[in-house]
């Protein structure tokens, strides 16, 4: 999965339990409409970092392919606490699934495997491994909270602080609980409550989006069906990584024109839709036989019947479930160069980053690493906003002015 998300990634792929030990780092993209197709200045849109393509802006997406999962792994099998630390600092989980009931739970090959299981331990092994860590300090922090009349929300906040978890987050599951005496004082949890808190929180702190792999074999349908009624379809997201891959592969070699996310292809001898723009590396090849076969297969298969590979979709549905929304740092909100740049003929809109809405102005100014004390900000729109005021999806350009150390 991970080497179709990331088109630079080559991460090892085995049909082995513990293919994947140590994380692999890649790279994916969010795709969405650059500015600079609105300003009509896309022949000066240079991005720092990602692509431009055509006026479809490409934001880089850190991915991290964790080690496997095995039931009992909070308790330390498998490499089950190498996958749990590794996982504390992810925004969110994407949980690749075996669609076609072909790998069970240990990541053996079998056949019929309900896949329907996995979702369930992994979720079950992620509230255990925070519970445990939980109680077993679980006396010393009620008594120390106690006898120093801590703030409950800032108590569990320093409990919960290892993984990756702002105080807001905290908040969130406590409102979410909606206690009332005496469950409002954390000296009058039981176990139980301390459980139910876990897992309200590991809902809020490591949602999970649910990649049904390999939806072109087989038993997959049934399997698809099955966990869409059992999770509901909001998370689900069906994918073919290795058709992804092999479009990729294709389109490198000449043999087609591809972009990510779309429903067909164009091959040798075929027409180019008027409403498609393809980066033309070359004259279309035509492919070797074997090689034309597969893809008319692929074709039928997946992009006829589901509409693309879904690893465009993959991105799309974590960023709609984490509320994200491009966010880009100018140093001109009329003529839109680099916030940092000395040579303003360097291009424009030039930095952008994904931010999560509700994000302030000078939240945002940290996640662009931006020396100093935020003063005020402004958008395109010329009204000014505070340093503390939350900014919006519809003025996502913006200006920051910084008073230097």
């Amino acid at each position: 999965m991970l080497n179709a998300l990331s088109p630079t990634s080559n991460a090892k792929v085995g049909s082995y339990p513990f293919t994947t030990i140590e994380p692999n780092h890649g790279v994916a993209s969010y795709r969405s409409e650059c500015p600079c197709v609105k300003y009509n200045m896309t022949s000066s849109c240079r991005p720092r970092y990602g692509a431009c393509v055509n006026g479809v802006r490409q934001i880089p997406i850190l991915a991290l392919d964790v080690a496997g999962l095995v039931p009992g792994a909070h308790s330390g099998k498998g490499l089950g606490n190498k996958f749990l630390h590794d996982l504390s600092t992810a925004d969110i989980l994407l949980h690749v699934i075996d669609a076609s009931g072909t790998v069970d739970e240990n990541g053996k090959e079998t056949e019929g495997y309900d896949p329907t299981r996995d979702i369930a331990w992994l979720i079950e092994e992620i509230e255990m491994w925070i519970y445990t860590n939980l109680m077993e300090k679980w006396v010393s922090v009620v008594r120390r909270h106690t006898t120093t009349r801590g703030v409950v929300v800032e108590t569990l906040h320093g409990q919960l602080s290892g993984y990756s978890t702002q105080l807001i987050t905290v908040q969130n599951t406590l409102d979410s609980l909606h206690l009332q005496e005496p469950l409002d004082k954390i000296e009058n949890w039981d176990p139980q409550m301390v459980r139910k808190f876990v897992n309200a929180f590991v809902a809020e702190r490591f949602p999970i989006i649910l990649a049904l792999n390999k939806i072109d074999m087989k038993d997959s349908a049934k399997n698809i069906s099955r966990i869409c009624s059992r999770y509901g379809e909001d998370r689900v997201v069906l994918v073919c990584s290795l058709a992804e891959c092999f479009l990729r592969q294709m389109r490198t070699k000449n043999y087609i024109y591809y972009n990510e996310g779309d429903d067909d292809f164009v091959m040798y001898g075929e027409e180019i839709p008027t409403d498609k723009k393809y980066v033309i590396t070359g004259p279309l090849v035509k492919p070797p036989e074997k090689a034309a076969q597969s893809l008319q297969k692929l074709r039928n298969m997946v992009l006829f019947r589901y509409g693309s590979t879904g690893c465009v979709d993959v991105i799309n549905s974590i960023i709609k479930e984490r509320k994200f929304f491009p966010v880009y740092l100018v140093d001109s909100t009329t003529k839109f160069t680099a916030f940092d740049s000395t040579d303003k003929a360097d291009g424009v809109f030039r930095d952008v980053a994904l931010i999560p809405q509700g994000y302030t102005l000078r939240q945002i100014a940290k996640v662009f690493d931006l020396p100093g004390t935020v003063l005020f900000g402004h958008g395109v729109d010329g009204i000014q906003m505070g340093p503390d005021q939350p900014v919006s999806p519809t003025n996502n350009i913006l200006k920051i002015t910084i008073k230097d150390y």
